[in-house]
C-alpha cells in the first residue's frame, strides 16, 4: 500500500519538501534517504519551530542521522530512533543528488562536528545542517526570531516617540 507514496520521499525538485506518509507503518528500510538528503520536522506546532537533521548513511547496515540538539550537541541516531522520536506524520525530507565526493565531504563534516555543543543562536539544528551543506552555519529561524525582536523594538520607540517620550508636557 504505501510503496507507490513511498517515492515521494525523494523530491526530484529540490526546492520542494516532500512529506513522508507514515513512516512507522512501513518498512523502514524502504525509505530512500541518501547521504546528505535533510529531514525537517516540527519541533513545537504552536509556534512552528522546525528541527533538522541530515542523513549521514549506513553503519553496520544501520541507517544514521546526524542531528544537533540542545541536550547532547552534535550526535548520529538511527533514523527509526529519530522517526519514534519526532513522528512520521511530521518527518519532511529533502533530496540532495551527491556525487561520491560530495557524500565524502558531508561525511568528513558531520564527523568533524560530533559532540560539538549547541548554541540556540550560534549553533542549532539547522545551522548544522546548512555548514554541513554550504559551509556556513546559518539559520533563517534565528534570523527571523531577530527580525521580530527588532520591529517589535522600533514600534516600542515609535510610540514612545509619538507619545512624548513618557515625559509631562503640561
Amino acid at each position: 500500500m504505501y510503496s507507490s507514496r513511498l517515492n515521494y520521499a525523494r523530491c526530484w525538485d529540490k526546492k520542494r519538501w516532500s512529506r513522508v506518509p507514515s513512516i512507522a507503518k512501513i518498512n523502514m528500510s524502504k525509505i530512500k534517504l541518501n547521504t546528505g538528503d535533510v529531514l525537517r520536522t516540527v519541533k513545537q506546532r504552536a509556534t512552528d519551530i522546525m528541527h533538522y537533521a541530515i542523513a549521514y548513511g549506513k553503519i553496520n547496515g544501520v541507517f544514521y542521522v546526524a542531528e544537533n540538539n540542545v541536550d547532547t550537541g552534535v550526535i548520529l541516531v538511527p533514523l527509526t530512533e529519530f522517526v519514534e522520536r519526532y513522528g512520521s506524520a511530521n518527518i519532511s525530507i529533502h533530496a540532495n543528488y551527491f556525487n561520491s565526493q560530495q557524500i565524502m565531504n558531508t561525511q568528513r563534516r558531520i564527523v568533524s562536528m560530533l559532540n560539538k555543543g549547541y548554541n540556540m543562536f550560534t549553533f542549532n539544528c539547522e545551522s548544522f545542517v546548512n555548514w554541513v551543506l554550504y559551509g556556513k552555519p546559518t539559520s533563517a529561524q534565528v534570523k527571523k526570531a531577530g527580525n521580530i525582536v527588532l520591529g517589535t523594538a522600533a514600534v516600542f520607540c515609535l510610540f514612545a516617540i509619538l507619545s512624548g517620550g513618557g515625559q509631562n508636557n503640561g
